[in-house]
């Protein structure tokens, strides 16, 4: 096979460098339990360096070599470092979420899936993670962390958090290590292993399969003999996971999902997903900053500019972010943040609270900043309403009208901002019937002020025979000019 080797580099055009090279031999003898041997390999004319038990092979920066375990401090301190350095960058907000994801975490990564971290070990490096991400994109300190965490699709940052990753990691390698290994000793070892701990915590009165199965005890309920292993700590991650173990049929099953040996390359990425899920499902929940999330968090293209900033300005950005947590200073907000804030009313309208939704939607001197009216009026309509479309096909003797509507996110405030303009134009079908027209549709549009896009729109797109294609682009297009379109009422109201 090393004879083959260099050939198949030489025809592919490939060349080894003796450097990343490394060769390690090691035997056992009844004299010495583990005996170091010169023995060494050539790749043609390539000697490869023979490495002793002191020596370290250093791969993704990690110095790894025979009883020798990875540095996890020095290495946390080089990701903070790294982390720091990316976030000083002069690169755009979303370039450096995408390079902690691309530079700073694999390296890490190798280290947690080769040895067991501790926990508190990560959530030291997490909390320093969140700090310098803050920082960076000028978030103030009380930013709910769940949003750092949430999945970027869904409108949060996508960052990776490094106790997930430990738990993910102690799933997979418990999975592989029980059933997937095709060596038999190595799964005897491990179920073995595993009988042992499950043995020592319940006195001999469970198996295995039913101690990874049921919840760990909570604190303060541990049982005489507990003791902390790979294992017990498996059992941890399986919960957090949404995952059990099947030890007879060698699957493993993730929030309802079973996945067997064919399919072992997904079952970190899906894990992943789950946690990134439960982030968000507590952003949802979060009583001030997660009022928006259920919207901006129902589809896709409502949050593509996070992690690409596409048709996004710097500005727009940060603004988005901010304004998506409510976290920007309305005299609302700043009594809540602590100010001495006595009035809290709007000071433009001095009608209601200033809040956000306020600002942008029910504040009458900013109405006209975002409200463009179209010369759309219908002959014959007392009222003078002026929908931004209307189509008229004479020769098939058909009308479709369409308004489009700019609602402030929160708990049914689509339905709400559908069924008010319904209301108000539904005379329209009967002026327009009375014209001669036979069929006649009446229909809203409806995005957000934050950048929402109402999935119900679906059917206004058929309607208008908009291809998939452009659709995925009109979608994004539209979610963007919303947040524009708020950014400038806000600006305006600040005096900019």
């Amino acid at each position: 096979m090393l004879d083959k080797v260099p050939r198949a580099g030489e025809w592919a055009g490939l060349s080894f460098s003796p450097r990343k090279c490394a060769t390690l031999s090691v035997i056992r003898s009844q004299r010495a339990r583990q005996r170091v041997t010169p023995q060494g390999y050539h790749l043609g004319p390539i000697v490869v360096p023979v490495m002793q038990w002191e020596d370290r092979y250093k791969y993704l920066g990690i110095r790894t070599g025979a009883g020798h375990s990875s540095n996890l401090e020095g290495l946390g301190r080089e990701y903070a470092s790294d982390v720091g350095v990316i976030m000083k960058s002069d690169l755009t907000d979303w370039q450096k979420i995408d390079a902690i994801h691309r530079f700073a975490k694999p390296r890490l990564v190798y280290a947690l899936q080769n040895q067991l971290s501790s926990i508190g070990w990560a959530r030291a490096l997490d909390k320093k993670l969140k700090a310098l991400v803050k920082s960076a994109l000028k978030l103030p300190r009380r930013t709910t962390d769940v949003f750092l965490f949430a999945p970027w699709r869904a409108g949060g940052l996508g960052l990776p958090r490094l106790e997930d990753e430990i738990h993910i990691y102690g799933v997979s390698t418990a999975y592989h290590l029980l059933c997937l290994s095709e060596d038999p000793t190595v799964v005897d070892v491990a179920q073995a292993a595993l009988g042992v701990t499950s043995k020592k915590r319940s006195k001999g009165m469970t198996t295995p399969q039913d101690f990874l199965d049921n919840p760990p005890p909570q604190k303060g309920e541990g049982q005489q003999g507990d003791i902390k292993s790979l294992w017990s700590r498996v059992r941890v991650s399986l919960q957090l996971c949404q995952t059990t173990i099947n030890l007879a049929g060698r699957q493993i099953i993730i929030a309802g999902k079973v996945f067997g040996p064919a399919k072992r390359h997904l079952i970190c990425s899906v894990m992943r997903s789950v946690l990134q899920e439960q982030h968000l499902a507590k952003w949802v929940l979060a009583k001030d900053q997660g009022r928006a999330a259920a919207c901006v968090s129902a589809h896709e293209a409502r949050n593509h500019w996070v992690r690409g900033g596409r048709y996004t300005s710097f500005s727009e950005y940060r603004f988005a972010l901010k304004a998506r947590l409510n976290l920007l200073p309305t005299r609302t907000v700043r009594r809540r943040s602590g100010e001495a804030i006595v009035d809290t009313s709007c000071p433009r309208c001095h009608e209601e609270q200033e809040t956000f939704a306020h600002v942008l939607n029910h504040c009458p001197p900013n109405m006209g900043l975002g409200i463009q009216l179209m010369e759309q009026s219908i002959p014959g309509d007392g009222r003078s309403l002026r929908p931004d479309l209307v189509i008229l096909n004479k020769e098939k003797a058909e009308a479709y009208v369409v308004d489009v509507t700019v609602p402030f996110e929160g708990e049914d405030s689509f339905q709400e901002a559908r069924k008010a303009k319904e209301e108000k134009y539904a005379h329209l079908k009967q002026v327009l019937m009375s014209k001669g027209y036979r069929k006649v549709e009446v229909d809203e549009f409806v995005v957000g002020a934050l950048g929402s896009w109402d999935p119900e729109n679906e059917s206004m797109l058929r309607k208008l025979s908009i291809g998939q294609n452009y659709a995925v682009l009109f979608r994004k297009l539209c979610c963007t000019e919303a947040i524009k379109g708020s950014y400038a009422i806000w600006k305006a109201k600040c005096g900019f």
